[in-house]
């Protein structure tokens, strides 16, 4: 006969319904995106992803800082450890991130359309390393930095290269750039960036952004790879496609979800709100990624403001006292010490600007006046006198004013046809600045007196970039890449004494003491050594190198994000923005 029939309790019946919701939900969360495309059923779960004791979640510039393979299985993200900063890998049945080694000072990731590979750059070398581990393997050197990435189906990584205006593709075995697109300058276009790969169409989506780089006036254009078409889409930057949905940031950080018709580039239905908060970077870059099933990751938005600090010789640090607060100010760039050390100038990007806004700053009080107002202003510099500043505006031009903003901006020179690609430095009565060029990034020289005098200066196949001159103009550092990684040297600056290799094992963002008879820079793990030069039977050498103290402060690639008192006994350095935020993660975001 039939066993004893069971029946529920009316207690548990009622609770049934929650049961199965709770058991869905942990099911979602510990697998988050094994799943096929959503349905209205499914639930959405919002979790979180935390630094540990062995790393910090940490997007430090320059790129997307994090990415979500195709189907949903891994996540890709910035981390900082001790000894550096890497790309870590986290699996969707794991709880934590593993570092994946070979990668320090990964920048701009994104993954393989198999979702087996993760791609990114290190300085101007793009590359990419299996998730399971090993070897990276470098795909090609660019010409210039890199502002994001994607991969496509036939194997192509499609990229942007800002300084050079467009898109452009390369095989992801490796092999020559070609041009995708150029923008219309006519049409208010500066800058093709941020492309994302939407299969079966074979559409990339990407952001336009004109000549301000003010992320509130960008839109979102698509290319048809097959045809070459182009059209503009809608509103809004850093495009992702998920769930036939176009997903953009708007308004400094709200990310939307739009219907989209890919085959024919038209919205179909209103937008909806996925995020607030979400961090935004130059270019209306977003600290976001999406799965293409709708899984959602982003940067947890921190409530301090971006920070500079002192560091003392022995590595000590003390936050030195602003008057910004997040909301103003998101992060620093190249903070510059006055002539007597008792104020410095720095460029802050601002998130709802979406530029850089020069800033005066009072060292001991933190009072700041802004400096700059209808343009994106970046590398600002001293004059020798301490009463006015220089800096690259618009990335087309070079303009100066006075400190205490009395008189108006006047400009001492433009650029036609090329963009200034990093820093600005002044010494004996000239400047110099790097430039891309068609294939590369060399140095330039102007007299700073005199307008429209610019010229190429140190112009070879290689990249030379981060120019610092000397005091007295009369010795010029730089960073090139001629042996196949970035090291500094110093050459002579209108002179014949010669040139000197003066970093070993890879060097960053010289320095230069304000006597000028030592140099600084950092090495690729964060060392700041200092360098002491001198001519030797005619030749000018490196005496020696020694290691002051290690940091874990932001770094550039194009400039120096830290400068030297006039006594040489502390460093102004950028603190880290965004480390310990973590990652919040939300599955089926759109449904």
């Amino acid at each position: 006969s039939a066993g004893p029939r069971r029946t529920l309790l009316p207690a548990a019946r009622s609770l049934l319904p929650w049961l199965i919701t709770a058991a869905a939900l942990v099911a979602a969360a510990l697998g988050w995106l094994r799943q096929p495309p959503v349905t209205p059923n499914q639930p959405s779960v919002r979790f979180s992803h935390e630094s540990d004791s062995l790393h910090q979640i940490a997007s430090l510039c320059c790129g997307p800082p994090v990415a979500v393979s195709p189907d949903g299985r891994f996540i890709a993200y910035e981390g900082g450890m001790s000894d550096g900063q890497y790309l870590f890998i986290r699996a969707s049945d794991q709880l934590r991130g593993r570092r994946l080694d070979g990668t320090t000072r990964a920048r701009n990731l994104f993954f393989s359309d198999d979702g087996e590979w993760v791609g990114f750059t290190v300085g101007n070398a793009l590359r990419k390393v299996p998730v399971g581990g090993g070897a990276p393997v470098t795909v090609a050197e660019l010409p210039a930095r890199m502002m994001g990435a994607t991969w496509t189906a036939t194997n192509e990584i499609i990229l942007s290269l800002p300084d050079s205006g467009g898109l452009f593709a390369v095989s992801a075995d490796g092999g020559a750039l070609r041009r995708l697109t150029t923008p219309d300058p006519t049409a208010g276009e500066a800058v093709h960036t941020l492309p994302h790969y939407v299969p079966g169409e074979n559409v990339v989506l990407f952001s336009v952004v004109d000549s301000t780089g003010a992320a509130g006036s960008a839109k979102v254009a698509a290319l048809w790879l097959r045809s070459g078409r182009l059209r503009t889409v809608s509103p809004g930057s850093h495009p992702q496609f998920a769930s036939g949905h176009l997903v953009t940031v708007r308004d400094g950080g709200i990310l939307l979800a739009q219907p989209l018709d890919v085959a024919s580039g038209d919205t179909t239905g209103p937008a909806v709100r996925l995020a607030d908060g979400i961090v935004a970077r130059p270019f209306g870059m977003g600290e976001y990624a999406i799965s293409r099933h709708g899984t959602l990751v982003h940067s947890a938005r921190l409530n301090s403001a971006a920070t500079l600090v002192m560091v003392s010789g022995d590595g000590v640090e003390r936050r030195l006292r602003t008057s910004f607060t997040a909301d103003q100010v998101a992060h620093f760039d190249n903070p510059r010490l006055s002539p007597d050390g008792r104020r410095l100038i720095v460029a802050g990007y601002h998130d709802r600007e979406g530029r850089h806004i020069g800033y005066l700053v009072d060292v001991q009080r933190g009072s700041s006046l802004r400096l700059t107002f209808d343009a994106d202003t970046e590398f600002l510099e001293w004059t020798p006198d301490g009463q006015s500043v220089v800096y690259v505006r618009d990335r087309t031009a070079i303009a100066t004013r006075r400190v205490d903003r009395s008189g108006e901006e006047r400009f001492i020179t433009r650029l036609t046809g090329t963009r200034i690609a990093g820093r600005l430095t002044l010494g004996g009565g000239r400047m110099a600045f790097a430039v891309q060029g068609r294939s590369n990034t060399d140095i330039w020289s102007a007299a700073l007196g005199a307008s429209d005098s610019a010229h190429p200066y140190l112009a070879t196949s290689f990249n030379e970039s981060a120019p610092a001159l000397s005091p007295d103009g009369r010795w010029l550092a730089y960073v090139s890449d001629e042996t196949g990684r970035s090291e500094v040297y110093v050459t002579a600056f209108h002179d014949a004494a010669g040139r000197t290799t003066v970093s070993v094992d890879g060097g960053l963002e010289p320095q230069w003491s304000r006597d000028g008879r030592s140099l600084y820079f950092r090495t690729p793990g964060g060392d700041v050594v200092i360098a002491s030069l001198g001519i030797v039977g005619g030749n000018l050498e490196t005496l020696s190198r020694r290691v002051l103290f290690r940091s874990t402060h932001e770094r550039s690639g194009d400039g120096a994000e830290f400068d030297v008192t006039p006594r040489g006994d502390q460093f102004l350095m950028v603190g880290v923005s965004g480390v310990g935020g973590g990652l919040v993660i939300t599955t089926n975001a759109i449904r």
